[in-house]
């Protein structure tokens, strides 16, 4: 990331120049990389602003199904497992709660 914080600076939305192209080019190799991280498509993974954009992408118009919490803010794995239908296409959770610390197990989900 360095380089794009110091020399590359360009908008990758602005293509119709070297630094724009050069940061556009950048993000779709990060795209690449994140895709095959976790076995995806690179056209399922999408950058967002940050965290509320990227909940309110989940959850508009397409959450149906909300689960509870423990007293200490986790999951239950077994729970979520249960409202599993072949209709489910995408769970929603935080990697890491900025507020109470719960940490999921994010491979289980």
């Amino acid at each position: 990331m360095k380089p794009y914080f110091l020399d590359k600076f360009g908008n990758a939305s602005s293509t119709d120049h070297r630094h724009g192209s050069e940061a556009s080019a950048a993000v779709e190799s990060a795209r690449g990389d994140v895709a095959r991280a976790i076995g995806a498509k690179t056209d399922e993974i999408i950058f967002t602003s940050g965290a509320t954009e990227s909940d309110n992408l989940a959850i508009r118009g397409v959450a149906e199904k909300y689960k509870d919490r423990d007293d200490l803010g986790r999951i239950d794995i077994g729970e979520l497992e249960s409202a599993i239908t072949d209709k489910t296409v995408m769970i929603s959770v935080m990697a890491a709660n900025n507020e109470i610390g719960v940490i999921p197990d994010i491979k289980k989900i």
